[in-house]
């Protein structure tokens, strides 16, 4: 199981994107369209985000549960999609990599990834490393996600396939 350093301070965040152009531009908050990147909030926060966007509270809540499996799920028109990304732990470490729970959760209007700890792959994307992202094609930017977390970033070859991916590939529609 993975054991967070008490050193470290926590960071909250909740970063709103939408693609303008081609490009990743960050928002002052939530426009139709976005992407909502929410790292490590407290309960208040997911319960505004709750409230706010209509999604079921355990679709923000079970992310944040390290033990969580990965699944997915779909309820009144808003998908929930909860995998296991790779997390670095250091060399210092027995085994360098562990994973920890993302969220992807698909409504109407936003794209929302909740996670605990600040994500490689979310923040590659953030910073442009991902090209042709777009916050309006909601599973294409899902299978983005999934293709960097389960493959080499270099070669961008899957490593292996994850049963959350399989399940996602189950519902979209080609």
């Amino acid at each position: 199981s993975l054991t967070l350093n008490p050193s470290l301070e926590r960071t909250v965040m909740i970063e709103y994107y939408r693609s303008i152009g081609g490009k990743l531009k960050q928002m002052e908050g939530f426009v139709e369209g976005c992407w909502i990147d929410v790292t490590d909030p407290n309960p208040s926060e997911l319960e505004a985000l709750s409230i706010e966007h209509n999604v079921p509270l355990d679709y923000l809540t079970g992310p944040l549960d390290l033990d969580e499996r990965p699944h997915f799920e779909k309820d009144d028109g808003i998908i929930s999609i909860l995998m296991q990304t790779p997390y670095y732990l250091g060399e210092q470490s027995d085994i360098p990599y562990d994973t920890v729970p993302l969220g992807i959760i698909h409504t109407d209007h936003c794209l929302i990834t909740v996670c605990t700890l600040e994500n490689r792959v979310l923040h590659e994307i953030k910073n442009g490393r991902i090209r042709h992202v777009s916050t309006a094609k909601r599973n294409r930017f899902t299978l983005q996600i999934f293709l960097r977390s389960n493959g080499n970033l270099r070669s961008q070859k899957p490593l292996y396939v994850s049963q959350s991916f399989v399940c996602l590939i189950g519902t979209i529609k080609f």
